[in-house]
């Protein structure tokens, strides 16, 4: 193992019997499963969607609205604040449906998503709204500025 480049340790006893350890360096995971949670906000069998172009395979695509979830946050929580942050609003009546795992390719990177999936509905006094813009600047850059109430 040394002639790979590992470091002899200090020797531990296992089972009455000295053993040498060797730490070997590997390569630093650069690659991070991404705990992400988003909402389908339903109205008349429509979903609320953002609008995304991925530039390398030139192709639109729809996501539900949503974001990373924070360490010690709950999915309903990250919910709710990723409404507020993207959209100045939170949804109501926020109930879990399911969990999906997304393996996919974004602008030539590859991702990996665990994500909990909920329903939601908007507040009353935007229940007849079909245009939402989007107020955080950095989603600006990524998504088309306007989401709108799609088939």
């Amino acid at each position: 193992m040394i002639e790979y480049g590992g470091v002899e340790a200090n020797p531990i006893m296992l089972e009455n019997k000295e053993e040498k350890r060797v730490w070997i360096r590997t390569k630093p995971r650069e690659q991070k499963i991404r705990p992400l949670a988003v909402a389908a906000v339903m109205k008349e069998g429509k979903v609320l969607a953002i609008k995304g172009y991925d530039d390398i395979k030139k192709q639109t695509f729809y996501r539900l609205v949503g974001g990373g979830i924070e360490f010690w946050e709950k999915g309903e929580e990250t919910i709710k604040r990723e409404f507020m942050e993207e959209l100045g609003f939170e949804p109501v009546n926020i109930k879990y449906l399911k969990t999906d795992e997304k393996i996919f390719e974004f602008q030539g990177k590859k991702g990996h998503e665990i994500v909990p999936v909920y329903e939601a509905q908007l507040p009353q006094n935007l229940a007849n709204q079909e245009k939402f813009y989007m107020i955080e600047e950095l989603m600006k850059d990524k998504y088309e500025s306007i989401m709108r109430v799609l088939l």
